[in-house]
C-alpha cells in the first residue's frame, strides 16, 4: 500500500468518524431519553413504604395460569388459561382441588361446564 492511498484511506475514516459522532450519536442519545417510562402517580406516592410479606401459601393447579383470583368465603374463584384458552373455577385453597365452575357459568356455558 502506497503512502498515498494510506493517507486516503485514514482521512476517509476520520471524516466517516466525525460524521457519526456529528449525525449519529445525537439521535442515539435521543432516543435513550424517550425512552423513560413515567411512573404512575400512586406508585410515586408510595416511595419506600410498599412493601408485602408472604403469610401462607397454598397448592395450586399447574396447569391453571392465573389471570384473575378473589377470595371469597373460604374459596378461591379463578380465572385461568391463557390467550383464546380461558376458563373459569372455583378451589379450595387448601388442597387446590378445583370444585367447580362458578354456578353462573353453568347456565351460560353448559357446553364447557357440563354439569
Amino acid at each position: 500500500m502506497t503512502p498515498k492511498i494510506r493517507k486516503i484511506l485514514i482521512a476517509i475514516i476520520i471524516v466517516l468518524i466525525i460524521a457519526f459522532l456529528a449525525i449519529g450519536l445525537p439521535r442515539l442519545l435521543d432516543k435513550t431519553h424517550r425512552k423513560i417510562v413515567k411512573e404512575p402517580e400512586i406508585l410515586a406516592a408510595l416511595g419506600q413504604k410498599a412493601s408485602f410479606e408472604i403469610v401462607k401459601v397454598f397448592p395450586h393447579d399447574p396447569e391453571c395460569y392465573t389471570q384473575g383470583l378473589l377470595f371469597d368465603e373460604g374459596l378461591f374463584y379463578e380465572s385461568c388459561g391463557l390467550y383464546g384458552e380461558s376458563w373459569m373455577r372455583i378451589a379450595n385453597p387448601e388442597t387446590g382441588e378445583t370444585i367447580g365452575p362458578p354456578s353462573c357459568l353453568r347456565n351460560i356455558l353448559p357446553k364447557v361446564w357440563p354439569c
